[in-house]
Order: C-alpha cells, then structure tokens, then sequence
C-alpha cells in the first residue's frame, strides 16, 4: 500500500529534456537527471544546510530511475512513500526484467514528480534525524544567458524503512559563475 506524505510528499529521480543549471544535468524523458553533484554541499556552498538554518543535516542518498523505467504518471508535488516492489511497480512501468534496485527491507523510496523553474539547478535533499528537507536550487543568470524552459521532473531519495519524518522545503540561490 502506497502512503501519501502530505503536501510535501516527494519522488527524488529527475527526468528533463534539456540540459541545464551550473550543477547537475538532466537527460531525455524517463531518464533522470544526477543529484549527487548537487547533493553533498562543499564548505564553501552558499546554500550547504547549515548556511540554511538546518543545522547538521546531511544529505540523503539519492535515487535515479533505472534506465528502462518511467514513472506511471504525475503525483503532483506530493511525497509519496514507496515500501516494496509491488507498490514500485504500481507506479512505474518498466521493461521486463527491471526492478527498483532498492533494499527495500533497509529503505524506503521517497517520490515525488516536480516542475523546475527556468533558473532550477537541481534538488538537494538532506535530513537531520527528525526532518527532511529539500533544498530547490536556482543560478542567478549571467548577462546574455540564453533564457531555459521550465521542465518537469521526478525527485526521488532513500530513508531508513520505516523513518518517521517531518518534510519541508527550502530555496536556495547560489551566485552566478559567469566565464
């Protein structure tokens, strides 16, 4: 059985059609897009989760769609809680054979379906023990950058199997890196 999250229930995979952003990139359709360039913060990074008022939060692993596999449809930005095959396989189609690749007996799969905003460089997801926060990254534009479309795109990461968690949402602008 699939449990909704509330409003702020998440698929953590990314899918696009167009590459963009200063960190990350994204792929064709039912592709995702790599969060871990996104997800471990350097010293440094304007938007780390400390930087955020998040204290220690650290960030969550990651999961991608396996190549083969697209989501069903869209679940709008809710978190959706996926706890076994079966109820991956309710939401993804997939072609013979492919699977989540998940434990499912030491994780759960967070999802959620999302729209990324023209200036998007990704998602980084982090959780500090009792909340899970995803952190929406954007660029400021350099002069004369070409203007990028919006895309949807899946969210998916991992918690322990059966994590009792709070959700929540950040944004975050990091400063351009013009050449």
């Amino acid at each position: 059985m699939l449990r909704r999250l509330g409003p702020w229930g998440v698929l953590v995979i990314v899918s696009a059609c167009a590459t963009r952003g200063t960190r990350g990139h994204h792929q064709g359709p039912g592709d995702s897009a790599p969060l871990e360039d996104v997800a471990a913060p350097r010293e440094d990074d304007t938007c780390a989760p400390s930087k955020l008022g998040l204290g220690a939060a650290k960030a969550l692993p990651a999961w991608q769609v396996p190549s083969g596999c697209q989501a069903v449809s869209s679940a709008g930005t809710a978190l959706l809680t996926i706890r076994n095959e079966t109820e991956f396989q309710q939401q993804f189609t997939c072609r013979s054979g492919i699977g989540s690749g998940v434990d499912f007996a030491a994780h759960d799969l967070i999802v959620s379906t999302r729209m990324m905003s023209p200036a998007g460089a990704g998602t980084r997801v982090v959780d500090d023990g009792k909340t899970t926060t995803l952190i929406a990254l954007s660029r400021s534009p350099c002069p004369n950058s070409p203007m990028p479309m919006p895309m949807s795109y899946t969210l998916g990461f991992l918690l322990p199997a059966h994590a009792s968690r709070a959700f929540g949402e950040k944004d975050c602008t990091f400063p351009p890196h013009c050449d």
